[in-house]
């Protein structure tokens, strides 16, 4: 299917929908527009079996979505995204964390030997410990 979507994707989605949010706007708005028009009760109609359909939805639909994620393969899913994600954001910050320290080293009132020493030890133990509480938190 397409934009990644695998068949599987697509019965999750087809299943977990909206909810009706969108139909009940509609159905409120032909209410209104056919009672206008003096056809009040098929406006009423309109919007009794729309309401129909978001409660059956939301009384059959919702409940059973997780049994269908796990069915599918797909209740990891998301954990398994975030993770990869995370990874990218990690490996993103190292590189440009890397670039800058290179930029810092050449600029004129970049300090030299040891207090150089002392900021790239201490900058990068910080990183250490937010990366090791992150580990430990997520």
């Amino acid at each position: 299917l397409g934009y990644g979507f695998s068949p599987r994707d697509a019965v999750a989605a087809s299943w977990g929908g909206l909810r009706g949010a969108v139909g009940l706007a509609l159905a409120l708005s032909m209410e209104h527009t056919l009672a206008e028009q003096g056809r009040s009760r098929t406006g009423s109609l309109v919007l009794l079996h729309t309401s129909g359909v978001v409660v059956g939805s939301l009384v059959i639909n919702a409940p059973t979505m997780p049994a269908l994620l796990r069915c599918l393969g797909l209740s990891g899913k998301e954990d398994r995204a975030q993770a990869r994600a995370m990874l990218d954001v990690r490996r993103r910050v190292e590189v440009f964390a890397e670039r800058e320290f290179a930029n810092l080293k050449q600029h004129p009132k970049a300090p030299t030997g040891e207090a150089w020493k002392f900021r790239v030890v201490m900058a990068v133990s910080a990183l250490r410990r937010a990366a090791a509480a992150d580990t430990l938190l997520g």
